[in-house]
């Protein structure tokens, strides 16, 4: 009658001990404990996400920016030509193209980091040159330069458009990523939002003005720009690029960063583990 009920699993409730060699009594040993896990922190990873989405903030802004501003522009320097405020505000759709197209082959050509700091340089620019026509220029003038510039800020957006859910889906941890892959499109709402909260508060008559009005707005649309060229040096690279690149102990190195465990050049299963 006993061993049906060792074999089965009724022993280990009521207390039935195994017998095994010299001694009836004898336990079964306990299952060896898991080995804990490494002490880690996300800050990194969520502080490299949050650098790079100021790109995204950015892109909300060039997209807002002439919602409010354009009937503005348009009354001060083009002349109040409807048409030409519209052109002002749809040019910037070229320079998105070619933007994006660009941003892929840079980002994978010289790296997630290097291709978002390239992308702030036009950007930045460009809401810098949003700001100077006058109408002392005259028309045609202040129009090639307000063209221009929402060209450059286009680029920078078609580059940052094609960038930043990349960097962010590589660095962000797996617990993490839907959450922090949501703060591309978050960033750019926020960008939209805040771009026309400025216009209600700023806007106004500015002719002449050298930071007034839509031209102030243009310059503090330059600003995310600017903060992200800081950061980024700061922030690790992408340990999937590094990976691709034939990196792998800069890829362990970054990683570590990114998870605030440091791994070795032998920890190379761990470090592809982490990125599949």
């Amino acid at each position: 009658m006993e061993a049906p009920l060792l074999a089965s699993g009724v022993a280990r409730t009521v207390g039935v001990r195994r017998p095994s060699e010299g001694n009836l009594h004898e336990q079964e040993p306990p299952a060896a404990a898991p080995p804990a896990a490494h002490p880690c922190s996300d800050t990194a990873a969520i502080l490299a996400c949050l650098a790079a989405c100021l790109g995204s903030l950015n892109f909300g802004t060039t997209l807002g920016y002439t919602s409010p501003c354009e009937p503005r522009i348009r009354a001060d320097v083009l002349g109040g030509d409807e048409q030409l405020g519209a052109l002002i505000t749809s040019v910037v759709s070229l320079g998105a193209l070619a933007g994006a197209l660009g941003g892929g082959a840079v980002s994978a050509a010289f790296s997630r980091r290097v291709a978002l700091a390239l992308s702030a340089a036009p950007a930045a620019l460009g809401w810098v040159l949003l700001a100077l026509p006058r109408p002392a220029w005259g028309v045609q003038p202040a129009l090639w330069a307000l063209l221009i510039a929402r060209v450059l800020c286009g680029i920078g957006v078609g580059m940052q458009s094609a960038v930043v859910p990349v960097y962010v889906a590589e660095v962000a941890p797996r617990r993490l990523r839907g959450l922090l892959g949501c703060c591309h499109q978050l960033n750019i709402a926020v960008g939209v939002s805040l771009v026309y909260a400025l216009g209600w508060g700023i806007v106004a008559e500015a002719a002449e003005c050298a930071a007034c009005g839509w031209r102030l707005i243009a310059l503090l649309c330059a600003v995310p720009n600017l903060l992200m060229v800081l950061a980024l040096p700061l922030v690790p690279e992408s340990p999937r690029w590094l990976v691709s690149a034939g990196r792998s102990a800069d890829a362990a190195a970054a990683l570590g960063r990114l998870r605030g465990a440091p791994l070795g050049d032998d920890d190379g299963a761990s470090t592809r583990a982490e990125l599949e």
